[in-house]
């Protein structure tokens, strides 16, 4: 909770959007709301989080940050690798996406994609407390 913390200090201004899920972690959210960010929050699709209806959000919004979780909690759905480097790849370079992968261990391999370690704009997140 504490890197997630920095992570709105560092990147959220007072009236910033950032963009989320509606159910994602609510620490995050207590976070950015801290730090003065809006939260957009954009509605699951089929029981799980949009990958398009998050970029779209994003780029209507200039959002400086968009939280994604990886495997999903508290629905449990993930989305594979290969969707998850394309919505990095379609991620406007001044967005930093927070990709959460707490529960990674507890979903599938091929849904923790590699991540180019150049790209500057992706902090992947796991922990010691879930798996």
């Amino acid at each position: 909770d504490g890197l997630l913390s920095l992570v709105a200090r560092m990147f959220v201004a007072p009236g910033d959007a950032v963009v989320t899920s509606l159910g994602a972690y609510p620490t995050f959210n207590f976070h950015v709301a801290g730090v003065g960010g809006r939260l957009v929050a954009v509605p699951y699709e089929n029981d799980r989080e949009s990958l398009d209806a998050l970029l779209a959000a994003v780029v209507r919004e200039k959002a400086p940050l968009v939280y994604l979780s990886n495997p999903d909690n508290p629905m449990g759905s993930w989305w594979e690798a290969a969707e998850i480097i394309r919505f990095i790849e379609a991620l406007p370079e001044t967005t930093m996406l927070v990709l959460d992968e707490a529960y990674g261990e507890l979903g599938p391999a091929s849904a923790l994609p590699p991540i180019d370690v150049s790209r500057p704009n992706v902090i992947r997140m796991r922990t010691f407390s879930k798996a």
